[in-house]
């Protein structure tokens, strides 16, 4: 990543110092056991010489290994504690690099100020993706699953949309909503939106069962049945019930008594139904 800042840390010089002598004690214990293996082999020096020096080396190159992952844990690239054990000064500058690609939101840090541990200096946003966060209630959420279909648009705006896949939804309620959490990570459109908007989301169900969603301005009631009427012509409409699995605002899912292609009548329902029931007085 980006180098972003550099911080003269006297922690920091203290960790490279930490390094520099663990490596070297490292090295001088492992000729020191080259020397005690030629040794042994010359019948000079004993096996319990030996077993001490392979000992002091094993505990040396932990004691490295462990003062390694201190420089790597407070972000020193590869390379730079490669560097250090050719450089002959200390170097207490420690670079922070970007941790992911992005746009500096927030520089809350003046150059020379003074800082402490666990002080936030920068924020990054990586604008290539957003988390976006939707609330379903409790009875639409059983039918809702992860990987359906989510479209998130723009309130104002329905046609400036993304879209993609529920990446997780959160399995407890939300307490302050009484609703479901479903979270996805879409990709955004020229670095829209941005964090915090609010958006209009849609969610499209993939059911088990075939089901068919019509405008509720075309259902009708013949008592406690639902029913709605079918156009059978060009000039002829014909009643017929329906069950409705769901009741939504503006529309409603029928699960049996409809197929897919028929066209329905969406207006002029009652006059329908009262042209229908006059027609049935007539036969009788």
């Amino acid at each position: 990543g980006q180098i972003l800042l550099e911080l003269e840390s006297y922690e920091y010089g203290n960790l490279v110092a930490e390094y520099l002598q663990a490596n070297a004690e490292k090295v001088y214990q492992e000729n020191k056991l080259n020397r005690i293996k030629l040794l042994v082999d010359k019948k000079i020096s004993s096996m319990s010489d030996l077993d001490k020096a392979e000992a002091e080396f094993t505990r040396a190159n932990a004691v490295l290994r462990g003062s390694y992952s201190k420089l790597k844990a407070v972000g020193t690239t590869e390379n730079d504690i490669s560097n250090l054990i050719n450089s002959t000064s200390i170097n207490s500058n420690l670079k922070i690099f970007a941790p992911l690609s992005g746009t500096i939101d927030q520089h809350l840090i003046e150059h020379g100020q003074s800082v402490i541990a666990y002080d936030k200096m920068l924020s990054i946003i990586d604008l290539s993706k957003v988390l976006v966060r939707g609330y379903v209630s409790p009875d639409d959420g059983a039918n809702v699953k992860a990987g359906d279909k989510i479209k998130a648009a723009q309130k104002n705006n329905v046609l400036n949309f993304i879209e993609g896949n529920i990446s997780t939804i959160n399995p407890a309620l939300d307490e302050i909503n009484k609703s479901i959490v479903i979270n996805a990570e879409l990709n955004t459109k020229n670095n829209w939106p941005k964090p915090g908007e609010n958006l209009k989301v849609e969610i499209t169900v993939i059911s088990s069962s075939p089901e068919i969603t019509i405008p509720l301005s075309s259902v009708a009631y013949d008592g406690d049945q639902s029913v709605v009427f079918v156009k059978a012509s060009e000039t002829k409409f014909e009643q017929r019930p329906i069950i409705i699995k769901k009741i939504y605002a503006q529309s409603a899912i029928v699960s049996a008594g409809l197929y897919e292609d028929e066209e329905i009548a969406v207006n002029q329902i009652f006059s329908l139904k009262a042209l229908i029931r006059f027609e049935d007085y007539a036969e009788e």
